[in-house]
């Protein structure tokens, strides 16, 4: 997310296997071992591009870094989205920080065929939601996402809401790129404070995109390959977190018609 903006929320098959090139932080194993951890900081100065080859056999860091049985899952099977289980935000668009005007109703996230898809129009329509049962202090998030091709005004989003100290983790977040070649994971905290990384990837295909919130680190995964992480204290969330799905509409950047954002499952997982 842009620096100075924060949310105003309350809060499967194979995914297809592809090289992904970092910038602005080490590539490294997912580990959590001391060797691992030394790995710098997403806010370090920008390194050489690294080319992150293989993946998990079904291309998830759950079952590489063997995480067990998901506490939740939700693979979106019925005819729609479930509001017991969802809270769909209702937003007229006005009064946003840092030039989003997204407006959101519920009508924009549909179901089908045991996927979520969220439609945004080119008047600034679309949608985002809160999983309640997926709301946790630490733990680990696990998502399998695409895009098409649209406006770069549209941004499609993952990410942890801190909903008892202000936190936000953007595990997955494309800005102005029309071709979904390129994600950002954002970590905000203190006083508009940051520490981020960039992968490129085509988003267009089926990809997961994971995160890892403990006591001491944050983690986060594309694929089964870890591509963010700190230690940091200051920038580890302390409160509870709450998983949401968002496609934003920043009209500012970029003209042109609207877009969506696909899901095909979320799983969550004990840290």
């Amino acid at each position: 997310m842009h620096p100075s903006r924060r949310l105003l929320a309350c809060a499967a098959g194979t995914a297809v296997a592809v090289g992904a090139v970092l910038t602005g932080v080490v590539a490294s194993d997912g580990s959590s071992s001391p060797k691992a951890s030394r790995v710098g900081y997403a806010d370090t100065a920008a390194r050489p591009a690294t080319t992150v080859t293989g993946q998990a056999a079904d291309g998830t860091a759950a079952a590489r870094y063997k995480w067990g049985e998901p506490l939740r899952v939700e693979n979106f099977s019925g005819k729609a989205v479930n509001k017991k289980d969802w809270e769909l935000y209702e937003d007229p668009g006005k009064n946003k920080p840092g030039g989003e005007k997204t407006k959101r109703r519920p009508k924009q996230a549909t179901v089908k065929n045991g996927v979520l898809t969220i439609t945004g129009l080119a008047n600034g329509w679309s949608e985002g939601m809160a999983w309640h049962k997926g709301i946790r202090k630490y733990g680990r998030w696990e998502t399998r996402v695409r895009s098409t091709r649209g406006c770069g005004c549209y941004h499609p989003v993952l990410l942890l809401w801190g909903e008892s100290r202000p936190a936000e983790v953007d595990y997955m977040e494309v800005i102005k790129s029309p071709k979904r070649n390129n994600a950002n994971f954002f970590l905000h905290y203190g006083n508009d404070s940051q520490l981020q990384s960039n992968v490129k990837v085509d988003l267009t295909k089926w990809h997961t995109f994971a995160v890892e919130v403990t006591s001491t680190r944050v983690n986060g995964y594309l694929d089964g390959k870890r591509w963010f992480h700190t230690t940091r204290s200051a920038a580890v969330p302390r409160g509870t977190l709450a998983p949401t799905i968002q496609l934003d509409w920043f009209p500012g950047d970029g003209a042109g018609s609207g877009a969506t954002m696909q899901v095909d499952w979320i799983k969550m997982y004990k840290a």
